[in-house]
């Protein structure tokens, strides 16, 4: 059984990526940083793994797997951890982790920035950077550039919805070359 690891998945395009994952038969390691997001996933997703994090990260997230993939998909808009969830946690887990197939959810923002999200902004651009110099070394890294989606974290309207994004997720994962996905709602 092909083991993946999912980072934020209680939640809009985690939650998502681990239902389409756990449907197709992977065993679903996945995080959440509360108790009641890893007691729902527990209930949904039986015979899976979960975690509760705590930051700065207790650096527990399971060495001894032997993951097939990493999907490093949490992320924080603002606060203090923003750099720490968005870009360190995920160079922390590629470097753990170096054979894996390791699916970086990036943001299209890092095209053009947004002035209320300088922070959130700045962490994606560092997480594509780490992730390009570790392809660079061999890395098996892909990229994944959703526009707006639909979920708690963005309050807007009018995006995709977090399944389609984690349809482009599963897709990545099966696919050996690194990529770089750039996907956009559709125009109604």
């Amino acid at each position: 059984m092909k083991k993946i690891l999912i980072t934020g998945a209680s939640r809009g395009i985690g939650y998502e990526t681990t239902k389409i994952f756990y449907k197709n038969g992977w065993y679903v390691i996945g995080t959440s940083t509360t108790e009641k997001g890893v007691n729902m996933l527990n209930k949904k997703f039986s015979g899976c793994l979960f975690y509760k994090i705590k930051f700065p990260i207790d650096k527990v997230i399971p060495r001894k797997f032997n993951l097939d993939v990493i999907v490093n998909n949490a992320a924080e808009k603002f606060g203090n951890n923003v750099l720490e969830i968005n870009a360190n946690i995920p160079k922390y887990l590629m470097e753990q982790h170096k054979n894996s197939k390791i699916i970086n959810i990036i943001s299209d923002i890092v095209k053009d920035g947004h002035p209320g999200l300088i922070d959130y902004c700045a962490s994606k651009c560092a997480l594509e950077g780490i992730s390009k110099s570790y392809r660079q070394r061999g890395y098996n890294i892909s990229m994944v550039y959703p526009g707006k989606v639909e979920t708690k974290f963005n309050l807007s309207r009018g995006g995709m919805h977090p399944k389609e994004v984690a349809k482009a997720i599963y897709a990545t994962a099966n696919i050996k070359e690194n990529i770089d996905l750039w996907i956009y709602p559709k125009k109604k």
